[in-house]
């Protein structure tokens, strides 16, 4: 009789350790899982994810060459007036759009903080007008920032430098959840 509980024990002893193997490998297999559904998403962000830029008429570039850039590329200063557009260069429509102004050079009092402007959805490809009057930022520098969401919830930003009507810089990002100001 004890030869029989002792192989009955040994037996169960077998099976719990193999038990624990299976447990282990399927935790490893959800991670796994869960780690694909999370590339297949980044992958589907991308071929859908907004990017928000200002653009404006130029002018004749002969008249309009304001220096050499940092990669060599010529800046050339847009036209003067309220002809300032947003331009989605992304592959995704840009939902939730809001923007900000805000003036950084010498004379912060000069300008009041316009902030948290609402702006439509705007769709891949597409340009909308700003309806903000841009004549105010003819000098100085500012900082012109977007937020707004892609199609599938995630939040981005883009920051635009401006010296007078001359974009100088321009930045975009995804905003993590933990980060909400990551480009300012």
């Amino acid at each position: 009789m004890l030869v029989v509980q002792a192989l009955a024990f040994g037996g169960l002893v077998i099976y719990c350790l193999e038990t624990w193997k299976l447990r282990k490998a399927s935790e490893t297999q959800v991670k796994v899982s869960q780690d694909l559904i999370t590339a297949a998403t980044d992958q589907v962000e991308g071929l859908a994810k907004p990017c928000l830029t200002l653009e404006s008429d130029l002018r004749d570039a002969s008249d309009a060459i304001m220096g050499i850039g940092v990669v060599g590329n010529t800046v050339a200063a847009g036209k003067t007036g309220d002809d300032f557009f947003v331009r989605n260069i992304g592959n995704g429509v840009a939902l939730n759009v809001t923007f900000d102004i805000i003036y950084t050079g010498e004379y912060p009092d000069r300008f009041p903080k316009r902030k948290g402007r609402y702006l439509q959805n705007v769709l891949a490809g597409e340009k909308v007008n700003m309806l903000t009057p841009m004549n105010p930022y003819r000098s100085g520098e500012f900082i012109v920032l977007f937020h707004y969401q892609s199609i599938g919830g995630r939040a981005y930003e883009s920051k635009i430098t401006m010296n007078g009507f001359v974009l100088t810089d321009f930045r975009f990002g995804q905003l993590l959840p933990d980060d909400p100001t990551r480009l300012r």
